[in-house]
C-alpha cells in the first residue's frame, strides 16, 4: 500500500462506525493510529497512519489496501 494517509471516511468504514463517531475519538487521542489538530474555531485536520491503522486492525498493509479499494 502506497498511501501516506487514510481518510476519516475510509477508517470509519473499516472500523464499522460513522465518521462523526470516529472524529471525537481521534481528537481525544483514544486511538493510537491517528491524531487531530484544531486548525480554526470549528475545523479540525486529521492524520491516520496506514501502518498503525493496519496494526490496530491486525491486518497487513496489503489487506488494508484491498479493503480501501472496496470502499
Amino acid at each position: 500500500m502506497k498511501k501516506k494517509r487514510i481518510s476519516i471516511r475510509e477508517a470509519a468504514e473499516i472500523l464499522g462506525m460513522s465518521e462523526n463517531s470516529l472524529r471525537p475519538f481521534i481528537q481525544q487521542n483514544k486511538f493510537y493510529f491517528g491524531c487531530a489538530a484544531k486548525v480554526s474555531e470549528q475545523r479540525w485536520s486529521y492524520y491516520i497512519n496506514p501502518t498503525l491503522f493496519a496494526e490496530y486492525n491486525r491486518i497487513s498493509l496489503e489487506e488494508l489496501g484491498e479493503k480501501i479499494k472496496k470502499i
